[in-house]
């Protein structure tokens, strides 16, 4: 037995609504995710061994004798790099906010990703919705 092409239409469109419904519920999940962030902060954290400005010390010559490990925040600003010297108790904070921003932008990837593959299936229940049923204007 054939179907009619109202039937078809209908049962596309309930599987189009199917497909939508299961890519709003990644985007919520995506939304969750958004909502537990803390604070951000872009750039990066390091420590770094430092050789000092007296030509007698030994850490000109022996990369052990290095001063350090001083701890930096680097980030861009106004296309320049900016490094600063940041105390300890200090740097905790700052790598959970880089951190945060790292999340951040995973999300942001993820969130695209999940719009690119909506796209399709958005534009294909629209154009459903403005036809409405077969033979109403």
């Amino acid at each position: 037995m054939r179907k009619s092409s109202g039937n078809s239409t209908v049962s596309q469109k309930s599987r189009l609504q199917n497909r939508m419904e299961a890519f709003k519920h990644q985007q919520r999940s995506l939304k969750e995710e958004l909502w537990c962030l803390g604070f951000l902060m872009s750039g990066s954290v390091s420590k770094r061994m430092i050789t000092c400005g007296n030509s007698s010390c030994a850490c000109r010559k022996d990369p052990a004798a290095r001063h350090g490990p001083y701890i930096y925040w680097t980030t861009k600003r106004k296309g320049k790099t900016v490094a600063r010297l940041i105390k300890n108790e200090e740097a905790q904070l700052y790598m959970e906010w880089v951190q945060n921003r790292k999340k951040l932008d995973q999300i942001i990837r993820k969130w695209t990703r999940l719009s690119e593959r909506t796209f399709k299936t958005a534009l294909q229940l629209r154009l459903m919705m403005k036809k409405g049923p077969k033979g109403s204007p």
